[in-house]
């Protein structure tokens, strides 16, 4: 997405990030594009991430000061139960994966 683009085209615009670990694409992304509604999911839980990533707590911070929607524990392959009614104006899918060991055949289903 270009931000040149973006803001030729009127009305406002919503993205969804999937797969998104620590939520440091999500603190890049929204720096570059600040005048967008951001959603941001990652497939683990908060409490499992806290563990993970030494920066977590430091980007939820910036996440939730600058508006952006934080969900934790969100499989990709439900986001339209999870979603259900609510439509994006772009998805980012940052090639999730299942978590764990390699596992190629559940990624591929992902």
């Amino acid at each position: 997405m270009d931000k040149e683009f973006l803001n030729m085209v009127p009305g406002s615009h919503s993205v969804l990030i999937v797969g998104d670990g620590d939520f440091s694409f999500s603190v890049a992304f929204t720096k570059r594009y600040s005048n967008l509604n951001v959603t941001s999911t990652t497939l683990e839980s908060e409490a499992i991430m806290i563990s993970k990533y030494p920066d977590l707590l430091r980007n939820l911070e910036y996440l939730k000061h600058k508006g952006v929607e934080v969900k934790t524990s969100v499989d990709a392959t439900s986001l339209q139960d999870i979603f259900n009614g609510i439509s994006f104006s772009y998805i980012i899918f940052n090639f999730p994966h299942v978590g764990g060991k390699s596992n190629i055949k559940k990624n591929r289903q992902l």
